[in-house]
């Protein structure tokens, strides 16, 4: 502002020749006004340029906070993805191999799972004159429509399925309304075991397709069992999935006999789960059947061995259905008893190294 004040005293000098005051005070409140005016001017620029110059810096912040979070968010993903690039690879060394119950060779399952074949004859089979189921009428009919419907046609795994659901439903429903002891003409008031139906037979159900895992050493190797049940009798609390038989079905007619090793792989199987989880030392039963052949199977608890015995249901369908209302009658006297206790008994599956695949 030096020249605006040297311009301001040069005028004053020339007004105060002429000797007018008047002059020199208007020049004197001109210049006041105007270099008021100046600062202001001057204050206004300065302010624009901090506000320029604190704009710029603030979005250079912005841009370097912003570049910076870009940075650490594309760390974090590599980081995270390495972390999981990692226990994908630990678990994949720490994964037990696993192989599917189909996969396991015939010949090598009695070995495996420490298995015998029957070598003598046994009567577990026979059957007692009082143990006899004749097929219902409404059984006979079911059977009946379904040969109707696909008559003139090769047995299909449709019809074997719903052959086989038409004989083990109507069994246990049967099974289910009646009352411990009591069928046939030999029913009386007088030859009543129980005043009701047993609980432990209202618990007794039919599950299908059920899958399972269940660790076991194959050739020294411990591996992990994958298979699926395509029917099992349960009994007991939902919950508890107890069981003590398993069906096996064959998927086209004649090859009921392919589904035994299957079958006694799965009978070794929970065999091995209930022992672990403490269960009642009972004898495991299996079937395969085309719902025409049928192949009994009993696993002995303390001997480890297989007793087979072979029915044709054109030849003999009473044993066939006798049969299996005995084992239903064994499973029902497996059921636990109902308590009142706030306690729980552990589940097998809970207690062993079985575990249901529940979809």
């Amino acid at each position: 502002m030096d020249w605006f004040n040297d311009l301001e005293n040069r005028i004053k000098h020339i007004i105060q020749r002429g000797k007018n005051v008047k002059d020199i005070l208007n020049v004197k409140e001109a210049f006041k006004i105007a270099r008021t005016e100046s600062r202001k001017q001057v204050h206004q620029q300065q302010a624009a340029e901090k506000q320029e110059k604190k704009e710029k810096l603030e979005k250079e912040k912005q841009e370097r906070e912003k570049r910076e979070k870009k940075e650490q968010q594309e760390k974090e993903k590599r980081e995270k993805k390495e972390r999981q690039e990692r226990e994908r690879q630990q678990k994949k060394e720490q994964q037990l191999p696993t192989k599917a119950v189909t996969d396991i060779a015939a010949v090598d399952l009695w070995d495996t799972f420490g298995l015998k074949r029957e070598t003598t004859r046994t009567q577990i089979w026979s059957l007692a004159a009082s143990e006899k189921r004749a097929v219902s009428t409404h059984l006979r009919q079911m059977l009946l429509d379904w040969g109707e419907t696909f008559k003139g046609v090769d047995q299909n795994e449709m019809e074997i399925r719903g052959r086989l659901n038409s004989i083990v439903v109507a069994i246990l429903a049967a099974k289910r309304r009646e009352e411990y002891g009591q069928h046939g003409a030999g029913k009386g008031f007088n030859k009543r075991t129980s005043t009701e139906t047993l609980a432990q037979y209202k618990s007794l159900r039919w599950t299908l397709e059920m899958a399972f895992m269940f660790r076991w050493k194959i050739k020294g190797k411990l591996t992990e069992i994958k298979g699926r049940m395509d029917f099992a009798l349960w009994y007991g609390n939902r919950e508890d999935l107890e069981t003590n038989m398993v069906v096996v079905e064959a998927k086209r007619l004649h090859d009921a006999g392919q589904g035994v090793p299957q079958a006694i792989i799965y009978m070794a199987i929970l065999h091995k789960a209930r022992k672990q989880a403490g269960r009642t030392n009972s004898p495991i039963y299996g079937i395969a059947t085309d719902s025409w052949d049928w192949h009994f199977l009993r696993l002995d608890p303390v001997t480890g061995v297989v007793s087979t015995h072979f029915v044709n249901w054109h030849t003999d369908p009473i044993e066939v259905i006798s049969l299996i209302h005995k084992i239903i009658d064994q499973a029902a006297c497996l059921t636990p008893a109902p308590s009142r206790r706030l306690s729980r008994q552990p589940t097998v599956e809970e207690c062993s190294d079985m575990d249901w695949v529940r979809d």
